[in-house]
């Protein structure tokens, strides 16, 4: 039995940092209500967030989106990646990611990279943008489930993970966990959630 795991990784510059300011307020103690309105308490005290920081109100109300779209995940996590938003959960597989990741596009407006690995036979990752995938990585091994191998765009995927245009790498010759950690490496953060590189 191999590794398994799928996540969803969102990118915008502004609306990431919004979010991460809203974790890390949470993290430090907040608790966020959002159910009717957004409040922050710590040491019982209340704020509202209309007037608290705006920044940190649109950060809440991105949670709010996210946490709404999440019930049917088991245990999700939400890490702050600086570029990114990382959302992991043993809900998100190979059979549902990139339904998932085009519904995350969709419900906050800006790209997400989603990859997912099962049984080290599966390796899938791409890009969803303006609801649709503009990029994809499906490597060898997944016939099995049905899944052909694929490479597609994978220039863009690389980009948009954060490969500058001065990085060599070459893509041919490699498959799965090798182009799995070559991603990694681009990102500079974890795709399975298990720490990070």
């Amino acid at each position: 039995m191999g590794r398994k795991y799928g996540s969803l990784h969102v990118k915008n510059r502004m609306k990431v940092r919004l979010i991460g300011d809203a974790v890390g307020m949470v993290q430090q103690g907040y608790e966020c209500n959002v159910r009717n309105t957004l409040w922050l308490r710590k040491n019982g005290s209340m704020a509202s967030s209309s007037k608290a920081n705006p920044s940190l109100k649109e950060g809440l109300e991105l949670i709010a989106k996210i946490l709404e779209w999440l019930p049917k995940l088991s245990v999700p996590f939400v890490k702050n990646h600086g570029e990114f938003i990382s959302v992991y959960d043993e809900y998100l597989n190979f059979e549902n990611i990139e339904d998932a990741a085009v519904e995350l596009d969709k419900l906050l407006g800006c790209p997400v990279l989603f990859s997912s690995v099962f049984d080290d036979d599966v390796f899938l990752f791409g890009v969803v943008e303006g609801g649709k995938i503009t990029s994809r990585y499906a490597g060898v091994g997944g016939e099995v489930y049905g899944i052909m191998p694929q490479r597609y765009n994978i220039e863009e995927l690389l980009r948009f993970a954060g490969k500058r245009d001065t990085d060599t790498i070459d893509v041919a010759q490699v498959e799965n966990e090798e182009f799995e950690q070559m991603l990694t490496s681009v990102l500079g953060f974890s795709l399975s959630g298990r720490g990070d590189i």
